[in-house]
């Protein structure tokens, strides 16, 4: 796990949101706000200022309604 990744947990959870690491499926993951999860590039990018929390939240619910067959 990068130095980043360990950045943008704490700065979500100093916004009040609450992130932390996540084994799902047997990968690791960030969980935020106990109903999303992002990986560690995912997190770099907000840290890097590439994406914000909107986008990661938007492509979690896009990865979401794929998963779940959803998806439009």
């Amino acid at each position: 796990m990068s130095v980043k990744v360990v950045a943008a947990i704490h700065s979500m959870n100093k916004r009040g949101h609450k992130a932390h690491l996540f084994k799902h499926e047997g990968h690791t993951w960030v969980e935020i706000d106990e109903r999303m999860l992002a990986s560690f590039d995912e997190m770099e990018q907000i840290v890097d200022g590439k994406h914000t929390f909107e986008d990661l939240a938007e492509g979690f619910e896009k990865r979401h309604a794929l998963q779940l067959g959803t998806a439009s």
